[in-house]
């Protein structure tokens, strides 16, 4: 039997597992799920998630919650490159990379950018700058990383990469819509300011199933003049 996954489109924890799943180029049959029709909450998927988010995996009798949980069961449950390292030290700084996107960056991003999204930014506004601060230090420390290598951890894309980079893509994202509605969040020019994670983020989207993974409801505004979602 097929293992499902249950994601939603331009969460970056559900992100994490798509890449993960075309990285390892593993077979899955995909349950996307739509927030705004309640999916979270029916009771078809209370029952495979309690806690009513996203995503989840189901491999026949087995089920499971949380990204990372999920790309780690990935690693062992199918063949391909593995992600979390081929020695204890890689191992440990993974999971460090894995850990301090938990602690520093992960929802720190959400709170800059979630704002200029939903339209809430004026009134938002002072904890908005709060957060991206501490979003652009996390920046400056993985540009620093990045400056001598193409990965985080290794000599090829590891779960580390995985974990972060969905959170670099939602701030970018976030700062291009912020400053069409004339706001600087101080990302950009991203390249300009971290040259080395704009490399990096470069060679992420070119691999070869990275379209794949691309969140369907980003692509249709980038095709949509003048939509930011």
């Amino acid at each position: 039997m097929a293992i499902e996954i249950f994601w939603l489109s331009g969460s970056p924890y559900s992100w994490r597992v798509l890449l993960a799943l075309e990285i390892k180029q593993a077979s899955y049959v995909d349950r996307r799920l739509d927030g705004s029709k309640g999916d979270l909450k029916s009771p078809e998927y209370l029952a495979i998630n309690p806690r009513g988010r996203a995503p989840a995996l189901r491999d026949g009798d087995f089920v499971l919650n949380e990204s990372v949980a999920i790309m780690a069961y990935l690693d062992q449950a199918c063949p391909g490159p593995k992600l979390f390292g081929a020695s204890a030290g890689e191992t440990g700084q993974i999971w460090r990379f894995i850990c301090e996107c938990s602690d520093y960056l992960a929802d720190e991003t959400i709170a800059a950018v979630l704002p200029v999204f939903s339209g809430q930014l004026p009134e938002k506004r002072e904890a908005v700058f709060a957060s991206v601060e501490k979003v652009r230090a996390e920046f400056a420390r993985i540009e620093r990383v990045l400056a001598d290598q193409d990965w985080l951890v290794g000599d090829a894309i590891s779960a580390a990469d995985i974990a972060v980079y969905p959170f670099a893509a939602l701030a970018l994202r976030g700062a291009r819509a912020a400053e069409k509605k004339g706001v600087d969040l101080g990302f950009l020019p991203f390249v300009g300011r971290y040259p080395a994670v704009g490399r990096w983020m470069d060679r992420i989207e070119a691999l070869p199933r990275y379209q794949k993974t691309y969140p369907p409801h980003w692509r249709a505004a980038d095709v949509a003049p003048g939509s930011a979602a």
